[in-house]
């Protein structure tokens, strides 16, 4: 029992701070170094790499005093930088590579979907083939409920080695946790009677 409770303690709690910290990490390091920045429904054109490319409704990080520049209140800024999760499942991006072929992206239609709170969530993933690629997103349907246009930030970034990385360690955590769960089940519930 004693064994199970220090695996838990003793390796389960630090690797799951260790995978908050590095998906955290990851999530900043991505926007703070996004390819390009705008607004959906909208364009993106750059020069892509022959990377995996992450496409999603967010903003790009400014510095620490970057958004003081621009002259809105903290409500403003707060409004115009917020994403809600409906917003997620509407969106529809086309992607053009530099042959002009293109691919087609949904955000209600992902393998493996990122949900920051109302400021990150992904559409999408896709390869660059190296050259000037535009990516084009819209909504379906473009207004909401109460008929106002549905307009977010919109950032491409590359996909990072430390999500992936965030998700081992997550995977971790349950089967550390896993094995110490079972070692104090040995020890208490499914330990024999001791024969007298």
């Amino acid at each position: 029992m004693l064994l199970g409770i220090a695996v838990i303690v003793l390796l389960a709690v630090p690797c799951l701070l260790a995978a908050v910290a590095v998906t955290a990490g990851a999530n900043v390091y991505a926007r703070s170094n996004a390819v390009s920045a705008g607004r959906a429904p909208g364009a993106l054109t750059f020069d892509a790499d022959r990377e995996r490319y992450v496409i999603a409704l967010s903003s790009k990080l400014d510095g620490l005093f970057d958004g003081l520049r621009d002259g809105l209140t903290r409500t403003e800024r707060r409004q115009r930088y917020r994403v809600f999760e409906g917003e997620q499942a509407k969106a529809r991006c086309s992607i053009t590579h530099p042959d002009g072929s293109m691919t087609k992206v949904r955000g209600d239609c992902q393998m493996v979907s990122e949900t920051v709170g109302t400021s990150y969530l992904t559409v999408g993933e896709f390869d660059g083939r190296g050259g000037e690629t535009t990516v084009a997103c819209r909504f379906d349907p473009a207004k909401d409920l109460l008929g106002n246009v549905t307009e977010t930030p919109l950032i491409v970034h590359e996909a990072t080695s430390l999500r992936t990385l965030g998700w081992g360690l997550f995977a971790g955590v349950f089967l550390q946790a896993g094995a110490g769960t079972l070692l104090i089940l040995k020890g208490t519930v499914w330990r024999r009677p001791r024969r007298t």
